[in-house]
């Protein structure tokens, strides 16, 4: 999380997933974006876990590859992974598979 004057204006969450790490979702208040900070909370994640997969929303796709992301197919996901991916693309998510290696 990010705090500018004791108020949160941004927030990420990495979530464990049968012993594979999810990057579940990034917010940043309007009033802060364009400025860096999902940026560096996503980088700060990434120095914690070695290998991190996120479903992300296609039109972020070159946001997460400026930060080291890589496209993959959804087959090559685990299996519980893939799982939670196919249920988010039933529900009409425009949705890609990146990894963070």
């Amino acid at each position: 999380m990010a705090k500018f004057q004791h108020t949160i204006v941004a927030c990420a969450k990495l979530s464990p997933v049968d012993n594979h790490w999810l990057l579940t979702g990034v917010h940043v208040c309007s009033a802060y974006r364009q400025q860096g900070i999902a940026q560096r909370l996503i980088t700060l994640l990434c120095q914690e876990q070695p290998i991190i997969y996120t479903f992300a929303l296609s039109h972020l796709a070159g946001f997460y590859q400026h930060l080291g992301f890589q496209h993959i197919k959804p087959q090559q996901l685990p299996c519980e992974l893939a799982q939670r991916f196919n249920a988010y693309l039933k529900q009409g998510r425009k949705i890609i598979v990146m990894i963070k290696e």
